[in-house]
C-alpha cells in the first residue's frame, strides 16, 4: 500500500490581506480555485494537510480539508495567543479549527522572533506537497519555498 501523503498550506501575508478585503465574487472565484486544487491534491494520494492556522485563506482551506472525511488535518500554531489580533468571525473558526483537528501544536507559549519562521520549515519538513500562496514579491515567503524546494518538496502555486 502506498504511503499517504501530506500538503503544507503556506500563504502570504499580502496575498492574505488582499483576500480578506476582495469583493465576495474575487473571494468566491478564489474559493473555486482552492477547491479544484485540493481535488487535483486528493487525486495524487494527499490525505493528511498542516495549516498554520492563519486568519483568511488559511482557516478557510484549513475547514475545507476538515469538511473531508476522507482528509485529515494538523493545526501548528506559532504561538498560544496567535488569534489575538484576529476578527471575531476569524477567531471563531480558528477554534473551531482547532477543535477538531487532528493533532494540534505551538511552537511557542508566547510570540517570540522567529517562531513563525520554526513552524513554516517545520510544516515544510513534514509535506511531501507545498499549497502556496504567494504574489512573488516577499521575501520571505521566497525563501521558504527555496527551503522547500532544497528538500524535494512539490510546489504547487494558487
Amino acid at each position: 500500500m502506498e504511503k499517504s501523503k501530506t500538503c503544507c498550506i503556506i500563504i502570504n501575508d499580502f496575498c492574505n490581506f488582499r483576500y480578506l478585503e476582495q469583493s465576495e465574487r474575487k473571494k468566491r472565484e478564489k474559493k473555486e480555485k482552492i477547491i479544484s486544487e485540493l481535488c487535483r491534491l486528493k487525486e495524487l494520494g494527499v490525505t493528511r494537510f498542516i495549516s498554520g492556522c492563519e486568519e483568511g485563506l488559511d482557516l478557510f482551506l484549513a475547514s475545507l480539508v476538515l469538511n473531508d472525511n476522507s482528509l485529515s488535518l494538523e493545526c501548528v500554531c506559532a504561538y498560544e495567543e496567535q488569534s489575538n489580533s484576529y476578527s471575531e468571525k476569524e477567531r471563531e473558526k480558528f477554534f473551531n479549527v482547532l477543535k477538531d483537528c487532528e493533532k494540534l501544536s505551538f511552537i511557542s507559549r508566547k510570540r517570540e522572533f522567529g517562531c513563525k519562521t520554526k513552524r513554516d520549515k517545520y510544516m515544510i519538513e513534514k509535506s511531501d506537497y507545498i499549497l502556496c500562496f504567494w504574489d512573488k514579491i516577499s521575501p520571505y515567503t521566497g525563501e521558504l519555498l527555496q527551503f522547500a524546494a532544497q528538500n524535494n518538496k512539490i510546489i504547487s502555486y494558487i
